[in-house]
C-alpha cells in the first residue's frame, strides 16, 4: 500500500463530512493505493457517527476510538496503525485536492525521498484564500522539483503545519520520530527533527491541501499558561535532541535555530500577554539571556547582519 492518511478528530462534526468526502472521492487512483485511519480522540459531538458511516461505505477506512489525549497522541495512534509506505496527516476540518493522491503516487514513483513538500491553500472564513509554499521565500522556489537535505533547508522551509508534508513511514520508524504529547505547537517540535535526519526532501509545485483558518479555533485566540509552557517543553525537548544527535557545529546551529524560535516567541508573548507571563513566574531577564544565547549559537553558519539587528532589537526591547 502506498499511503496512510491519518485524520485525528475532535469536535469537528460541522466540517468532517467535507473532509472525508475529499479523501474518499479521489480521482485516478484506487482504494488499493491508500488507507484512511480516522482517530476519534474522545470527541463529545457526533463525529464518531459520521466516521462510522464512511467506514461502512469504504473498504479502505478504519475508525479508531480513544479517550481524549490530544492531537499529538491521536496522530501517534494513527502512526502505530499505519501500513502505507508514506503517511499524510490531515486535520478533520480541512480537505485535500481531488487529485492529491494520484499526484503523490506518480511523484513518489519517480522520486525516492523521505519527505515530500507541497503547497497548501489557506482558506479564510470570508472566502479569501492564499496559496502558501512549503518554502519560506520566492528566492528558494528553485528547490521545486528538486532534492535537498534538511540541513540545507534551514530557514528555507516552513516548520509549522505538518499537513503540508508527506513522510516516509520507514524513515519515521528508523529514527523513532513521533509527536510530543500534551503541548501546543507540536509541529514545531516534530518537523525540525524530521528535517535534521532527512537526506532527501522533494518539493512539488501543486496545491494539494486546503487549510481552513477558523478564527474561533485559532490556537492564539486565547493565550493561556499551557501555550507558554508548551514553548518551554518544546525548547527542552529540542535541546535534549541536540545533545543526543548533533555532532557538528552546523548540526548544533540547526537545532539552536529552532530552540531560538521558541524563546523568541516567549519574549513576544511576554509583551502581548503580560498577565499569563506573570502567572508563569518566569524571569524576563533569564528568558532574554537564553534567547540571546540560542540566537548566537545558531547564527554562525547562516550569518546575516539584517537578521542580527532585528533579533537584538526584539531581545533588548
Amino acid at each position: 500500500m502506498f499511503l496512510s492518511i491519518i485524520i485525528p478528530v475532535y469536535n469537528t462534526e460541522k466540517y468532517l463530512t467535507k473532509c472525508l468526502k475529499s479523501v474518499f472521492l479521489q480521482k485516478n487512483c484506487s482504494f488499493d493505493d491508500y488507507e484512511v485511519i480516522i482517530v476519534i480522540d474522545g470527541s463529545p459531538d457526533n463525529s464518531l457517527s459520521i466516521a462510522k458511516e464512511f467506514e461502512k461505505k469504504y473498504e479502505n477506512c478504519r475508525v479508531v476510538e480513544q479517550e481524549n489525549l490530544g492531537l499529538s497522541q491521536a496522530r501517534n495512534t494513527g502512526l502505530n496503525l499505519a501500513r502505507g509506505k508514506y503517511v499524510w496527516f490531515v486535520d478533520s476540518d480541512d480537505w485535500i485536492a481531488l487529485d492529491a493522491v494520484s499526484i503523490l503516487v506518480s511523484t513518489v514513483q519517480k522520486e525516492c525521498a523521505e519527505i515530500f513538500g507541497f503547497n497548501i491553500v489557506k482558506v479564510y472564513s470570508n472566502t479569501k484564500s492564499v496559496i502558501e509554499s512549503p518554502l519560506t521565500k520566492k528566492i528558494y522556489y528553485t528547490y521545486y522539483e528538486g532534492m535537498a537535505t534538511g540541513l540545507e533547508l534551514c530557514r528555507k522551509m516552513h516548520i509549522g503545519v505538518c499537513q503540508r508534508y508527506l513522510f516516509s513511514l520507514k524513515f519515521l520508524c528508523e529514527h523513532k520520530l513521533t509527536f510530543l504529547p500534551h503541548v501546543y505547537f507540536e509541529d514545531t517540535e516534530f518537523i525540525p527533527k524530521t528535517m535534521f535526519f532527512a537526506k532527501k526532501i522533494f518539493f512539488i509545485n501543486n496545491n494539494l491541501y486546503y487549510y481552513l483558518k477558523r478564527e474561533s479555533n485559532s490556537i492564539m485566540s486565547s493565550y493561556t499558561l499551557k501555550h507558554l509552557i508548551s514553548h518551554l517543553l518544546i525548547s527542552d525537548s529540542l535541546n535534549k535532541f541536540r545533545e543526543e544527535n548533533a555532532n557538528t557545529w552546523r548540526e548544533n546551529a540547526f537545532i539552536y535555530d529552532m530552540i531560538h524560535y521558541h524563546y523568541l516567541s516567549l519574549i513576544i508573548s511576554s509583551m502581548k500577554y503580560e498577565n499569563v507571563f506573570k502567572e508563569s513566574n518566569l524571569k524576563k531577564r533569564t528568558l532574554k539571556l537564553k534567547t540571546l544565547q540560542s540566537f548566537l549559537r545558531s547564527i554562525y553558519p547562516y550569518f546575516s547582519f539584517g537578521k542580527c539587528w532585528r533579533e537584538f532589537k526584539a531581545i533588548l526591547s
